[in-house]
């Protein structure tokens, strides 16, 4: 049996460990599966051999800049392009050459964490469409899995939306705010339901190294920049967000707290930005700038992030990681998936905005650096976390359900 996991990559380390934990269950309910990815600019080859995954083919990135963008926005295009590709591939190739075509997997698992809703181009609601139209059409499974959805107030993105979940066998919200908007499209449908985030329960690998941790003689808290705070966000944050992560940073060492800026993308500009931010807080100090950390396997950096005091950061997945740790994390966000992320946590006042006082986080990091609260903090997350385990597994169970996989663990 051969699956799509479609929506997420290596240029993001919350998307790479949504890849790694829904390859991992997967897995662990039949090893036999025989998964694959649409792979983009950023998969390099090794880190699909490394999770041994089979990559579909036509892909837009085998093509040049131009004839991607051509067949992103001319469904017509893609469908002649891709015709004659499948013409002259022959299918016996495939498996030797380590490629699925769509047409021969027997189901998609979708797994794009934010890509459907108005802050993006409708063209993305209208490939999903036309992608999971092509199971649909075969009567095969085409599942959704946990995350944000909307707000759908464009029509054409609401159109082409409206026919995605047409395709979807079961559709996952990974919040209320996100379940309402679909169903606000699609009305009330039992294929639409809530689950948490995928990657809460998510287990690194056994034998996992941890050498490349870095030490420290003092407690540390994480600081996790996001560069599509200075974009997306640039809305409500304008000139605002590097100000706040440095005054964070600063109060910090007042509290003799190291501050360590962690990269949670492979993006350039996360780094950069961690650059700036960490030369910037060494300020007055004699300390020097602050230290970066970042690594390539996503589950080091949830490891490293779960022996931090608190967490403050804008990547969503570094907030799951600290919270799933039972580690306090101040989201500073610009939608709603942050907001909702706290409050399934149990800690909606976790959350700075950028309408809010630079004080008012301040005021949290001094709360969150007295040793009591933050222990009170970490209880409730523990509670928070026990109680969504069970609809995690009910969610599991129904997907393997639905795609009737079978194996060692059912």
């Amino acid at each position: 049996m051969t699956i799509e996991i479609f929506g997420a990559g290596f240029t993001n380390k919350g998307a790479e460990l949504m890849l790694r934990t829904t390859a991992q269950r997967l897995r662990q309910q039949n090893p036999d599966l025989r998964l694959a990815i649409e792979p983009d600019g950023n998969t390099p080859y090794e880190r699909t051999s490394e999770l041994q995954l089979a990559q579909i083919f036509p892909a837009k990135a085998t093509f040049s800049p131009r004839v991607r963008q051509l067949i992103t926005r001319s469904s017509w295009a893609q469908k002649l392009i891709y015709s004659v590709l499948n013409a002259v591939m022959p299918d016996q190739s495939e498996r030797v050459l380590g490629l699925v075509n769509r047409k021969h997997a027997d189901a998609l698992v979708d797994i794009s964490g934010y890509a459907f809703g108005d802050g993006f181009s409708p063209l993305k609601c209208r490939n999903a469409a036309a992608r999971t139209g092509i199971y649909a059409r075969r009567g095969k499974p085409v599942i959704l899995m946990p995350q944000m959805f909307g707000p759908f107030e464009n029509p054409n993105t609401r159109r082409h939306f409206k026919s995605c979940c047409d395709n979807a066998t079961l559709i996952y919200a990974r919040e209320q705010a996100s379940f309402d908007a679909v169903r606000e499209v699609i009305g009330d449908d039992p294929r639409l339901k809530i689950a948490p985030d995928i990657t809460i329960f998510s287990s690194p690998p056994q034998g996992l190294k941890t050498s490349d941790l870095p030490t420290t003689n003092r407690p540390y808290a994480v600081i996790v920049p996001n560069l599509r705070m200075l974009d997306q966000g640039c809305q409500e944050w304008g000139e605002s967000y590097i100000a706040r992560l440095v005054a964070a940073g600063k109060r910090m060492i007042e509290l003799d707290i190291e501050p360590i800026l962690l990269v949670h993308s492979n993006e350039a500009g996360d780094y950069d930005l961690a650059k700036q931010v960490g030369k910037t807080i060494d300020g007055s100090t004699d300390r020097g700038p602050a230290r970066i950390f970042t690594h390539p396997n996503p589950y080091i950096l949830k490891k490293f992030i779960a022996g931090a005091r608190y967490l403050i950061g804008s990547r969503f997945h570094s907030l799951v990681a600290a919270l799933s740790s039972g580690v306090p994390g101040v989201a500073l966000g610009w939608a709603h998936k942050y907001d909702m992320l706290a409050s399934d946590f149990g800690v909606p006042h976790l959350i700075h905005r950028g309408t809010d006082k630079s004080n008012a986080l301040i005021a949290l990091i001094d709360s969150l650096s007295v040793e009591q609260q933050n222990a009170e903090i970490r209880t409730i997350l523990q509670q928070q976390k026990d109680a969504m385990q069970l609809q995690s597994d009910s969610m599991w169970a129904e997907v393997f359900q639905t795609l009737s996989v079978e194996g060692s663990s059912s």
